[in-house]
């Protein structure tokens, strides 16, 4: 945490470093406030959890103490090389309604919903990435396992908005419960605009434009 009045001093709130560098096992991926309580943040971590800090209960993180951990349990079944980097979490947010008990994660495949008050499990998964599941060994020898997806939640708490390849983003109305592909293309050749969106009919949504390729990423950090 920064003082805007005195850029030389900061205050060490979460501290994950390891005594030996080469050591290291985790990185933070994305850390913010909450809407409205300047007492409350949260941070997502390559490890595959979010967590939540609440500094009325103690002023560094501790994770006995004042954090509330979310984290997708993998069934041990189909656990894989993958698993743990496909579970990375890159982005963690607070719904924008600040009297709401919602959270959301992003990880490679997925989106997943977290209601404050039981963080044992996902209120609700949604698909976004699933088709690449049986394609995660090209994704490793590309890098594109790697990726890290944006993630946006609308102001009033209906609509989230992630990328995806292929210039496709992912609107995903909560309330109506429909997860639509927009893909992301505004003028042809011609000057023509074009593009289209389409419903996540059941679990499975192929990709469209390139036929599932890396090389066009929407809302990527890379």
């Amino acid at each position: 945490m920064w003082n805007l009045d005195n850029d030389n001093l900061a205050y060490n709130v979460v501290d994950l470093k390891p005594t030996n560098i080469e050591e290291l096992a985790e990185v933070i991926t994305h850390v913010e406030h909450h809407p409205t309580r300047a007492d409350l943040f949260l941070f997502s971590s390559s490890r595959g959890y979010m967590c939540t800090c609440d500094l009325r209960m103690g002023s560094k993180f501790s994770k006995s103490h004042n954090a509330q951990f979310f984290m997708v349990e993998e069934d041990p079944s189909r656990k894989n090389f993958f698993s743990d980097i496909v579970s990375s979490v890159s982005r963690g947010k607070f719904s924008q309604i600040p009297e709401d008990p919602y959270l959301f994660s992003r990880d490679y495949l997925s989106v997943h919903i977290w209601d404050v008050r039981n963080n044992k499990s996902p209120l609700r998964s949604l698909n976004v990435n699933d088709y690449l599941e049986k394609r995660l060994c090209e994704c490793y020898e590309s890098e594109a396992i790697f990726d890290k997806f944006d993630m946006q939640v609308s102001s009033n708490g209906q609509f989230v908005l992630t990328g995806s390849y292929n210039g496709n983003a992912h609107v995903i109305d909560l309330q109506n419960q429909i997860n639509c592909s927009i893909d992301v293309k505004f003028m042809d050749k011609r000057g023509k605009n074009v593009g289209g969106n389409r419903l996540y009919r059941g679990r499975r949504l192929l990709p469209g434009g390139s036929g599932g390729t890396f090389s066009q990423k929407s809302g990527s950090d890379k």
